[in-house]
């Protein structure tokens, strides 16, 4: 019996980076960006062009939209994560489903975003720490909510994969650096 409304094929994944993530070409996309990239804080280090598209439209948490893979990138996420002297994500579930056409594939998922602020930001008194999976310690935990477009590169990209991100939704976690 068919559904009365359209449905796709999705790759759906509770839980943190492993090898079935791994298998896929957008999850293994994402799993080396986040590591060796984006919680790497490589925004002044890097060029944009490796990970991103040249089109990538950055959604910050407070909903305003930078433009342009160079801007978001140098000044998008800075403003969104410059503020804390660290941070990592661990995802603990992901939907992921082909673009029409097969351009590429989009990505809803949470994280458990962990941060380190910097001295002048700390509180007084006795400071709590989390622990990641790996057991590193951080300052605080918050959950994080994502939506992501990967779009094949032209000519590969600058990375293994392939692929570049042309578009990243940001629902909530650390608000806005303003």
């Amino acid at each position: 019996m068919s559904a009365p409304f359209p449905t796709r094929p999705a790759f759906i994944h509770h839980g943190c980076w492993s090898p079935t993530t791994r298998s896929h070409p957008a999850l293994a996309f994402l799993e080396e960006y986040s590591a060796s990239h984006f919680d790497a804080r490589a925004w002044d280090t890097a060029h944009f062009s490796e990970w991103h598209h040249e089109g990538w439209e950055l959604t910050k948490p407070d909903t305003s939209k930078v433009h342009g893979g160079h801007e978001a990138w140098t000044e998008g996420i800075p403003s969104i994560y410059g503020g804390f002297k660290g941070h990592k994500h661990e995802p603990t579930f992901f939907v992921v489903w082909e673009m029409d056409g097969g351009e590429g594939w989009e990505l809803i998922g949470e994280a458990n975003v962990f941060m380190d602020f910097s001295e002048d930001k700390k509180g007084q008194g006795e400071q709590v720490k989390v622990q990641d999976l790996s057991g590193k310690e951080w300052d605080t935990v918050m959950r994080g909510s994502f939506h992501f477009e990967f779009v094949k590169a032209e000519g590969g990209g600058d990375n293994k994969h392939g692929l570049v991100m042309k578009a990243s939704h940001i629902f909530a976690e650390t608000g806005s650096n303003k």
